[in-house]
């Protein structure tokens, strides 16, 4: 799947298969990391962490990421390559050049306000 197709629309075309094949820790690995890059909020991660099976938890993940936006979607995408290297590869989201420069960007922001802060 080509990189320049938007990230919104990557995911969606990978919506099912995600959902039957993610699995509950690679789940929680995402959550984690989309809640510290502030794609998600700590009411989106609790509805995700409240449905009762594994393919709820990812289809609420993926379809309320999917909804924010293109850049949203290529930071789940960074994050699913580095949590799954082989689902990611499998789903053929492997090239996601935005979405790891978004996230290196954001580190290196969080890294100078501590640094500014004196930490």
């Amino acid at each position: 799947m080509s990189a320049r197709v938007p990230a919104a629309e990557r995911l969606l075309t990978v919506r099912s298969q995600f959902i039957e094949r993610v699995s509950e820790p690679v789940l929680n690995k995402l959550l984690d990391k989309l809640l510290q890059q502030r794609v998600i909020n700590d009411q989106e991660m609790e509805s995700v962490r409240s449905k009762q099976s594994r393919a709820d938890k990812a289809r609420d993940m993926i379809d309320t990421v999917r909804r924010k936006s293109s850049e949203a979607s290529s930071l789940l995408i960074a994050a699913l390559c580095e949590a799954d290297r082989c689902l990611s590869t499998d789903l053929n989201l492997n090239e996601d050049r935005l979405g790891k420069m978004l996230m290196e960007m954001t580190q290196r922001l969080k890294v100078s306000c501590l640094m500014n802060k004196g930490w």
